[in-house]
């Protein structure tokens, strides 16, 4: 399968799983209006945020409110996502600046100056990249960020000493759980089994101090699912 073809191909079926708060969308919206509120209380100028794998922006929008955001960038490699996106900000009437840009997670490196940007978003896109691969992002966001930025992740996470088999049997457990029709519980499952690459904590948490991060904090987990940060 081509990488990440469901996304090209499926992007309503996905809008549907996050409509549903299956992967817990509604707690990352409010854990990243947390995480904005208190980056700004120990900074005084306007903020950059990123999001790599924007999508639609859909998810993001309701925490870009905020007057002391200065710019948003959204990244995404999926075409029919990104124009979905420029439609939905257009209409948001949002109060801040806005960019999108057709490119990867592997472009960090070439995409913004070193240590130009307060806050990195990621939701459910890190997994898609190998270990090394995430390494290497994580090395690259790390010196994108100012002093004191942050990183915000919520991504699939690896009971320790368990596969990726057993995540995706349990994924596809919940699905059914949740009715999903055959066809929708098929694509993603192909999908997981194609593209994604889930870690542990205990990875994370090594990179985090291995880059000299200053802070990892955990603010949601469940079987399935983790959001952290990590401070710079």
């Amino acid at each position: 399968m081509e990488k990440l073809k469901y996304f090209q191909e499926d992007w309503n079926e996905y809008s549907k799983v996050i409509n549903t708060n299956f992967l817990y969308h509604t707690e990352i919206k409010e854990k990243f209006k947390l995480t904005i509120e208190n980056y700004l209380k120990n900074c005084e100028e306007s903020i950059i945020i990123v999001d790599f794998g924007c999508g639609d922006c859909s998810q993001i929008i309701p925490n870009l409110y905020n007057n002391r955001i200065k710019k948003f960038v959204g990244i995404d490699s999926t075409i029919a996502a990104l124009n979905s996106a420029e439609e939905i900000l257009k209409s948001a009437n949002l109060k801040l600046d806005y960019e999108l840009k057709l490119a990867k997670l592997e472009d960090c490196d070439q995409l913004f100056p070193e240590g130009s940007i307060d806050i990195i978003y990621l939701c459910y896109s890190l997994h898609h990249l190998s270990k090394y691969d995430k390494e290497e992002f994580l090395r690259s966001s790390h010196k994108k960020l100012k002093n004191n930025g942050v990183l915000f992740i919520s991504d699939g996470i690896l009971p320790e000493n368990r596969n990726q088999n057993d995540w995706i049997n349990l994924f596809e457990s919940k699905m059914y759980e949740k009715s999903f029709s055959q066809k929708e519980i098929k694509n993603m499952i192909d999908h997981c089994k194609n593209d994604d690459n889930h870690e542990t904590l205990s990875f994370y948490k090594k990179i985090c101090k291995n880059l000299k991060f200053k802070k990892f904090n955990i603010l949601f987990r469940s079987d399935l699912t983790i959001i952290f940060t990590l401070e710079r």
